[in-house]
């Protein structure tokens, strides 16, 4: 005997997947939105500002993607302080000036080789600011995130309690 009976017509969320996704992110933030939680945001950048070698400086659809990046970060309901680290002084410049309300990171130059933990440096950048209850990493080999995937990781975390998490959705 069937347990149950599932109808499927056009608008059944199973045949839009990322429909489905967006859905579920906005279920859970039900779940959490009285949850206060003091989070910031750091996308490193180790590379230097030469538009022609960096990825972050290639367009998806006529945007540059750090710009695609930085927007989606401001655009999250839950990240309050938007840092941009780098150990080129005249990239995070160009930055401060375009988003006002970014904070910068300058780190050291022995801090952008590849497999290089940058762990140290956030430890000092944080020693004598307030520390935030979460922090969040956005890599810029991912250009594609969009703020309400940003905001459901974090949601996740929050309601399951966990001390990390590494999204992959």
């Amino acid at each position: 005997l069937p347990l149950w009976s599932y109808r499927r017509h056009g608008n059944n969320l199973t045949k839009k997947p990322s429909k489905t996704l967006i859905e579920k992110a906005k279920n859970l933030s039900k779940f959490t939105s009285n949850i206060k939680k003091n989070t910031y945001c750091i996308i490193p950048f180790r590379g230097n500002s030469d538009e022609k070698s960096s990825i972050i400086f290639r367009r998806i659809k006529k945007k540059i993607i750090i710009d695609k990046i930085i927007e989606e970060a401001l655009n999250s309901k839950r990240i309050e302080k938007l840092i941009i680290s780098s150990p080129n002084y005249n990239f995070l410049k160009k930055i401060k000036n375009k988003y006002k309300n970014v904070a910068i990171h300058l780190r050291k130059k022995n801090e952008i080789l590849e497999n290089t933990d940058f762990k140290e440096s956030i430890i000092k950048y944080f020693s004598k600011k307030k520390k935030p209850d979460i922090l969040v990493i956005l890599n810029v080999e991912f250009p594609l995130i969009k703020n309400i995937f940003i905001d459901k990781a974090i949601n996740k975390l929050i309601y399951h309690n966990y001390k990390k998490i590494i999204s992959v959705e």
